[in-house]
């Protein structure tokens, strides 16, 4: 979903935004196309609610899946308490974001945010705790 070719910047400890590049006409248009045919990105489709219920199913498969690999009460304590921060940053700004799900479009897969900086730049947010890295 995901590749370190692109500048990612860590947020709030949860998450990975990706800045695309706006192209001539401005609008980040090409690059998010790009972005979405490189990484077989799907567009869905949520109201808050259906959002909210979908994430509430993702992160409880994190979680279980911090937990599988050995992750320590405090470490999940803490992935559990920043991803409810950062979900009330998302549902605040609802409205602003488009949503994408990978190839597999598994119901508790991640969904994948859209939105644009005030500059008209696109950028892509990923859930940390939810890629697994894998090396080339």
């Amino acid at each position: 979903m995901l590749s370190d070719a692109f500048p990612i910047k860590t947020i709030d400890g949860v998450a990975w935004e990706v800045d695309g590049e706006t192209d001539q006409a401005g609008d980040g248009a090409s690059w998010v196309g790009d972005f979405v045919r490189d990484f077989r990105l799907s567009p869905a489709t949520f109201d808050k609610k259906r959002y909210l219920t979908q994430l509430r199913g993702y992160m409880g498969a994190v979680k279980r899946a911090l937990a599988e690999s050995g992750a320590t009460e405090d470490e999940i304590a803490a992935f559990e308490k920043g991803a409810s921060a950062y979900a009330k940053k998302i549902t605040a700004n609802f409205a602003h974001y488009e949503f994408w799900t990978g190839e597999s479009n598994h119901p508790d897969g991640m969904v994948v945010l859209l939105a644009y900086r005030d500059d008209d730049t696109p950028y892509f947010t990923f859930w940390q705790h939810g890629l697994q890295r894998h090396e080339n």
